[in-house]
């Protein structure tokens, strides 16, 4: 009978255990590195009347950012980075067809210092455009942290994030963007880069967001982030078919709860804005004038041990 009760105590506890919440919680202890390879793509039309593309660099520059970087914990506090290394091995900027040119943030070195849900950035190697350093300390040490739930979830568990957590993410992400250089750089800095950490608007317009358990497997937890926000037109009602805009945001995040270190993220993000809400000039040269903006973001980050 006893040694009954006991197996049926073990069963309850495993039982128990495989349906427990689990807490999301980033980790990184001292010593610790994490290479994190990240693009960032854009590809842009200026649309007309007819709500057609008007052609070939219409809209905003089409970009591709490729980054790659390790981060060494210099110094832990309760399981988490306090202060961090960040070395930039590679950043390059892809604008039209332009051949890729190094940002500035190309080979420089910064000291993250975590400070709640910011953080300080300073360069101790390189010349950065001083607007990167600022938008690098607009979240957490990752960025990721600001889109995790902050209470314990299990599959099918939803959370809200808000716009502010949503925007200070994207900056961070597009922190490179303002120190574009090449043939075109200075388009991207004055066009895409002016509307970082602005506080109304990143790469998108502001919108809350809403995240999702939609797994968690082997330690790994795969959440899904989503959100929409309808623009109010101004020239958008000029559009054939448009009398408002819309941003939208999908994609997943995998997170390993066992070592608490980001594995993915897949992000596409989609805006049509009118011309006159806010949205850049155009860049295309001859003095055609879009009525709006149809931007399609993807942002694919990956996250890898290192020695």
């Amino acid at each position: 009978m006893k040694h009954l009760l006991s197996t049926l105590a073990l069963l309850t506890a495993a039982f128990a255990s495989a349906y427990a919440d689990d807490t999301i919680v980033l980790k990184m202890a001292k010593g610790k590195k994490v290479t994190v390879e990240q693009t960032l793509e854009l590809a842009s039309d200026g649309l007309g009347e007819n709500g057609k593309s008007a052609g070939s660099m219409s809209g905003n520059p089409d970009i591709k950012l490729v980054e790659k970087w390790t981060d060494e914990c210099k110094e832990e506090e309760d399981g988490k980075a306090k202060e961090v290394e960040r070395t930039f091995s590679s950043s390059k900027m892809t604008i039209w067809s332009d051949p890729a040119a190094a940002t500035l943030t190309d080979g420089c070195v910064f000291t993250m210092k975590r400070g709640g849900e910011t953080s300080t950035a300073e360069a101790t190697k390189g010349s950065p455009e001083g607007k990167t350093t600022t938008l690098l300390g607009r979240a957490p040490i990752d960025p990721v942290e600001l889109l995790l739930p902050t209470v314990a979830v299990k599959a099918g568990s939803t959370w809200e994030i808000s716009e502010d957590r949503m925007l200070a993410f994207l900056d961070c992400v597009g922190a490179s963007i303002p120190g574009a250089q090449g043939k075109s750089g200075k388009a991207v800095s004055m066009i895409l880069g002016l509307a970082l950490g602005n506080g109304k608007q990143s790469l998108l317009e502001a919108m809350p967001l809403k995240g999702k358990v939609v797994s968690i497997k082997a330690g790994v937890a795969t959440l899904e982030i989503t959100g929409t926000r309808t623009i109010e037109g101004d020239d958008l009602g000029k559009i054939k078919g448009y009398g408002k805009g819309f941003g939208k945001i999908g994609g997943t995040i995998k997170v390993n709860i066992t070592t608490g270190m980001t594995e993915r993220v897949d992000l596409v993000m989609n805006q049509l804005k009118g011309a006159g809400s806010g949205g850049p000039p155009p860049a295309a040269t001859g003095g055609w004038q879009a009525v709006g903006f149809k931007d399609d973001w993807k942002l694919t980050r990956v996250y890898t041990p290192a020695k």
